[in-house]
Formats: C-alpha cells, sequence, structure tokens
C-alpha cells in the first residue's frame, strides 16, 4: 500500500475536525461575553440606566401589584393566574413559547408585550405590526411629534428626541378595531394607537408599539408612565403577580456552545 503524502495526512477527517474543534474552543475562550446589564440598550429591568427598565419594575411594584422575573424560557405550560410583561427583549421568543403564552391567555392570564419595526412569531400571532411614522427624510405626513408636546392629553418630555413618538400599531388580518386605545397619534390626521389593549379568549393582551414608553429615561420626566399604568390596570388585577421575562435578555440558564465543545 503505497504511503500517504503529507497533504492526505493533514486532511484525514480526524486530523481536520481535531483541528476545527480546538479553533472553536480558542475563539470562545477568548471572545467577549454580552453583557447584558447595565449600559445597554435594552429594557431588562436589571438595568438602571436610561435606556433600561428597571424603573417600569419599580413604579409597577411601588402601585401594588407583586413583581417577578422570570429566567426560565417559556417551554412549558404557563400559569393562566399572571400576567408576562415582554419588553422587546434581543432574543425573539420561538414558535413553541409563542403558542404557550398566547395559551396561557386564551385561558384567563394576561399579556403586557412591547413590539417593534421588526417582524416576529408574537407580532404575527397577535395580527398588528408596528408602522413608522417617520421616514429616513423626515415626516411622512403632516402631522408630527415634537418634543415636549402633548399625545392624548399626556405631556412627554422626550430629552430632546423631536422624533421620539414614532411607532404606531397596525392590524394585519382582517378583524374588527375593536379594543382600548391608552395611547394615540396622529398619523395624516387618523388617530393611530401606540398602547392597545384587546382580548383574547378569556385574557386581555396590551401591545405598545413604541419601546421608548418603557425607558427609565422617559418615566423620569413627564407624564409617560400615566398610559402604561392605565393600561396595566385595565389587563392585571393586583391579585395577580406581573412576570417580566428576562430569560430573552440572557438572564437564567443557557445552552453554552462551550461546555459543548468540551463534553
Amino acid at each position: 500500500m503505497p504511503e500517504r503524502s503529507w497533504g492526505e495526512r493533514v486532511l484525514r477527517p480526524k486530523v481536520v475536525f481535531s483541528t476545527l474543534a480546538a479553533i472553536i474552543v480558542l475563539v470562545l475562550l477568548i471572545a467577549p461575553e454580552s453583557d447584558l446589564g447595565d449600559g445597554t440598550p435594552w429594557l431588562t429591568t436589571h438595568s438602571s440606566q436610561a435606556y433600561g427598565a428597571l424603573g417600569f419594575y419599580r413604579v409597577v411594584e411601588r402601585l401594588g401589584w407583586r413583581v417577578q422575573r422570570r429566567t426560565e424560557w417559556m417551554r412549558t405550560t404557563l400559569d393562566s393566574n399572571a400576567t408576562y410583561a415582554i419588553l422587546d427583549p434581543p432574543t425573539a421568543l420561538t414558535t413553541n413559547e409563542v403558542h404557550n403564552v398566547l395559551d396561557a391567555v386564551r385561558h384567563g392570564a394576561g399579556l403586557f408585550v412591547v413590539l417593534n419595526s421588526r417582524e416576529s412569531v408574537l407580532s404575527e400571532s397577535l395580527h398588528v405590526r408596528v408602522a413608522q411614522r417617520f421616514g429616513a427624510f423626515g415626516p411622512t405626513g403632516s402631522d408630527s411629534v415634537a418634543a415636549s408636546d402633548t399625545v392624548s392629553g399626556v405631556h412627554f418630555d422626550t430629552l430632546g428626541h423631536d422624533r421620539w413618538l414614532d411607532g404606531y400599531l397596525k392590524r394585519t388580518a382582517a378583524t374588527s378595531d375593536s379594543g382600548v386605545a391608552f395611547l394615540r397619534v396622529q398619523v395624516r390626521n387618523v388617530a393611530r394607537p401606540v398602547v392597545l389593549g384587546d382580548a383574547l379568549g378569556r385574557g386581555r393582551v396590551v401591545m405598545i408599539a413604541e419601546p421608548d414608553l418603557v425607558r427609565n429615561g422617559i418615566l423620569r420626566s413627564g407624564d409617560g408612565a400615566i398610559p402604561l399604568v392605565r393600561a396595566l390596570e385595565w389587563l392585571a388585577p393586583r391579585s395577580r403577580p406581573v412576570v417580566f421575562d428576562e430569560y430573552h435578555y440572557g438572564y437564567g440558564q443557557h445552552g453554552s456552545m462551550l461546555r459543548t465543545v468540551r463534553r
């Protein structure tokens, strides 16, 4: 049997996969891990920075609701005697998780969800999408909301962001326009909901089109918390806990590629 050349010996599957595994381990060891605490632009309730959501968590707690942080994913049947707060996490819920959340709502739970302009399984299942009032070159219509403007009787100090209140909700299915609008904006002289409550089976859902509404920096000034508190009072009796999803912000036990490679 002829002796293998150097190239053939190096390219053997055993050598190639061993080398690849070593490279993966090295990359994982030296790569920085994401910091999901203070200083991130995400709506985690662990963050007290301007873009975090600890302030809303504290407001809900001070007003008498029992608050919890969930650090497990929603792959199992959920308690229908609770209200779930999902604040636009960086990791989207899976199809199975969305099914479990909405099944709990249909059996009587509440859902407080912050959406954004990205399409997701959750927004598709709720038959809504977030539309934008402003384009790349300014307002798309004649109506706009500038800094320190008044919308539906609520005063906002938008911290100098004159194009802040941008998103609004649009239905994507041929459903009725029933529901309770807790905050609206004018789009081409038509009032469009920004915070919208709707029934789903025996439960209720509050949908929010503008993530900035929940941020600490907005809640610290003006009356920005008013429509959120009104919506929560409509959604959730104080006898039920409000469970904030933190698993999809990276908290709790997650699968680790490093541990898998080590095994």
